[in-house]
């Protein structure tokens, strides 16, 4: 029988402090000193916990705590670690966290959220082995869901009828014979929310709810996501929100494709652009990513040709090439059955001889 998505979460949030805590310990002891030092520091910040750390200078790390130790001593120890987006997503973690403790309910969607969350916070830590094991728990939530779900939404009608309307307004609308595209598109609701946005940057919640779900779709539907990639850097809000200048959002500059630089410039530049940012941020010499890790660098769906012909991850000329080559890295080791390749720092900038 398989596992209910709160079940799931619970799981995922035992194996958490196993990656977490040598990295907190670690971080901390470097930042604050050891011992009784150290113990008596995290006590001052904490004094609501049991005193067994300032005395011996040991205390059993939950991940209640691990998460609130990133939290709590952020500027001394986890800023140059982590970035923003995990400082998020350690707070989304805490959130979680205290759903399960009040018996909160989870939907598919917020299982595998959540699921999310811990893995690219264990990548972040180092614990890359223990991210995957999270990642195939994701990956049984997303089969569940899917199994479960009911054909996209469309407008029941009489055959060849259109619910487009007659002015010519079409954002978010089709012509009833089939799904609209983003209803068709695969993926979570929080990666259909990202690719609405990228082809219609600058729209409203209502807007990208109806262009996901269709016209009957309400913002409530997509509100939980956008919130959730707003805080995580993923998603621009802009407006202030009243009937007069309602939010409207976009993605970072470094999430879509930058024009075409004028006279020379940076052509790594663009729509891989978050995946060369992501390896000049790395300090080992290789990284062995998944498909769907890449993906989640990059805020979108591979290409079918990246998974049909290896010939796309070459080390060539091609613009996804660019993205790392530009920056001293090359590609090996591909495993097209599963979904996996390497990128290795190389000798030189450019374009391997």
């Amino acid at each position: 029988m398989a596992k209910s998505p709160r079940q799931t979460v619970f799981d995922g949030m035992e194996i958490l402090p196993k990656g977490l805590q040598p990295f907190v310990l670690r971080q901390l002891q470097a930042a604050l000193g050891r011992g009784q030092g150290l113990g008596a520091k995290v006590h001052t910040r904490f004094p609501h916990w049991r005193r067994e750390w300032a005395q011996r200078g040991n205390v059993t790390l939950d991940t209640q705590k691990l998460l609130h130790l990133i939290n709590g001593f952020w500027d001394e120890a986890f800023r140059k670690a982590l970035d923003r987006t995990h400082r998020s997503i350690v707070n989304e973690l805490i959130d979680v966290r205290n759903r399960l403790a009040h018996d909160g309910l989870f939907s598919h969607d917020d299982a595998e959220r959540a699921l999310d969350s811990m893995r690219r916070l264990l990548r972040a830590a180092g614990a890359n082995a223990l991210a995957e094991e999270i990642d195939k728990m994701r990956d049984s939530v997303l089969r569940e869901k899917y199994s479960e779900s009911p054909p996209p939404e469309g407008r029941k009608g009489t055959p060849g009828s259109s619910p487009c309307p007659a002015s010519g307004h079409t954002r978010g609308c089709h012509d009833g014979k089939s799904p609209a595209p983003q209803a068709r598109a695969s993926g979570t609701i929080y990666e259909r929310i990202l690719a609405y946005v990228r082809e219609h940057p600058g729209s409203r919640q209502i807007e990208i709810a109806k262009g996901i779900f269709g016209r009957t779709a309400t913002q409530q539907r997509v509100n939980q996501d956008i919130r959730l990639a707003v805080n995580r850097g993923d998603l621009i809000q802009g407006g202030f929100g009243g009937p007069g200048d309602p939010y409207r959002y976009s993605l970072p500059k470094g999430h879509s494709p930058d024009p075409a630089p004028k006279g020379g410039g940076d052509s790594s530049r663009g729509k891989y652009g978050p995946l060369t940012d992501y390896l000049k941020g790395l300090k080992q010499t290789s990284v062995r990513l998944s498909f769907r890790e890449i993906e989640g660098i990059l805020g979108f769906h591979l290409p079918d040709s990246a998974h049909k012909y290896p010939a796309w991850w070459a080390n060539g000329s091609h613009a996804q090439s660019k993205a790392w080559l530009s920056i001293g890295w090359m590609t090996s080791d591909l495993d097209p059955g599963h979904k996996k390749i390497t990128f290795r720092r190389s000798n030189h900038t450019g374009q391997p001889s």
